[in-house]
C-alpha cells in the first residue's frame, strides 16, 4: 500500500459525498432524507469561493481518508461565533460554555 494525499476536486464529489452520508448515517442522520444534493451543493459552493478545502489520503485510485475544514468569519462576538459554528452547541453544550 503506497498512500499518496492531495487536494480534493470536483471530480471526487461524488465519491466523498457518499463517505460523508456514510458517516452521517452512522451518527444517526435517518435515511429518509436525501443527503446528497444538499452536500453537493455546499461543496460546490464552498470549494468555488475556497471556504471548504479537503485532504485526501488515496491508496490507488481509492479514496481511503478524507479531512475537511470550513472556513468562517464571525463579524460579532467571536466567542459566540465559534460556539454556534462547532460541533458542541449542536450537541446541546450548555449555556455555561459561553461564558
Amino acid at each position: 500500500m503506497k498512500i499518496r494525499y492531495r487536494k480534493l476536486t470536483a471530480d471526487d464529489l461524488d465519491v466523498f459525498i457518499q463517505m460523508r452520508i456514510n458517516q452521517l448515517r452512522e451518527e444517526g442522520a435517518t435515511e429518509d432524507i436525501d443527503l446528497a444534493p444538499a452536500l453537493r451543493n455546499y461543496y460546490e459552493r464552498h470549494m468555488a469561493d475556497g471556504t471548504f478545502v479537503s485532504w485526501l489520503a488515496v491508496d490507488g485510485e481509492k479514496i481511503i481518508g478524507t479531512s475537511g475544514m470550513s472556513f468562517v468569519e464571525c463579524e460579532s462576538d467571536i466567542k459566540q461565533c465559534f460556539i454556534e459554528e462547532s460541533d458542541l452547541s449542536k450537541k446541546g453544550t450548555d449555556s455555561s460554555v459561553t461564558q
